[in-house]
């Protein structure tokens, strides 16, 4: 339990800030490049910069959907063992079947 806090500190130190921080400037850069020219002309520094800070972005957010996937899975699993372990039968419906 203890290295489950450490991961959800780190998550929230490290990863959340540097997916946020990736947003924050592709979301920048859109709406100036619509309102100052100068930035389209030299868009190749500002795509430098979004590449720099959105690898590690990316790869973050693949990990978390991926962590989300094998723990939805992992609750599936479980509801499905119990239900085949109770026969198709609610925990409820068995205890008022032992009655």
């Amino acid at each position: 339990m203890e290295s489950d806090k450490f991961i959800n500190f780190m998550m929230a130190m490290v990863c959340a800030p540097v997916v946020m921080a990736w947003v924050a400037l592709a979301g920048m850069l859109i709406v100036q490049a619509f309102s100052d020219d100068a930035i389209v002309t030299d868009i190749e520094a500002y795509k430098s910069v979004l590449l720099i800070v959105g690898s590690p972005a990316l790869v973050i957010i693949y990990k978390t959907l991926e962590l989300w996937t094998a723990q939805q899975n992992s609750q599936i699993e479980q509801v499905r063992k119990g239900t085949f372990r109770n026969g198709g039968h609610d925990a409820k419906e068995c205890e008022e079947e032992k009655a």
